[in-house]
């Protein structure tokens, strides 16, 4: 992340790193575009999720937004209004993937937690039955 990082939520949530936004103009075109790369931190299985939603280049939980406004004809070509548009649509990109992502999480955790308490069942089983072994071997 870049040295000016924004961390969008707050505890116990997931915190969205946001980096410094990177701006393309094209003043000939009148469309500017916005690059935002952003980053959900500490994500628990992340292996199962990468394949879906991160390339190889980019490591878990690491993706790269781009969103784009351009002057309709007819407006005054205004730079500055461009790239606050372009930034704000991005924002809306990130959050909307970043929210993808975490329902996808939910699911495998969810997933996880089925297996969890299903083992954990299993296992108090199993440890009823050995005490009773135990138990019968030693009278």
């Amino acid at each position: 992340m870049n040295a000016v990082t924004e961390y969008i939520g707050s505890d116990p949530r997931y915190k969205l790193k946001v980096g410094q936004p990177k701006f393309y103009i094209h003043s000939h075109k009148k469309i500017v575009v916005c690059e935002l790369r952003c980053e959900l931190p500490k994500l628990p299985f992340k292996g199962k999720i990468n394949r879906k939603y991160f390339t190889n280049e980019l490591f878990y939980g690491i993706f790269k937004v781009k969103a784009s406004s351009k002057c309709r004809p007819g407006d005054e070509y205004n730079e500055e209004l461009g790239m606050k548009i372009a930034e704000s649509k991005a924002t809306i990109k990130a959050f909307d993937k970043a929210r993808r992502i975490l329902e996808d999480y939910k699911d495998i955790i969810g997933k996880e937690w089925d297996k969890a308490n299903t083992s954990v069942d299993f296992f108090e089983q199993m440890l009823g039955r050995e005490c009773m072994h135990v138990e019968s071997l030693t009278r």
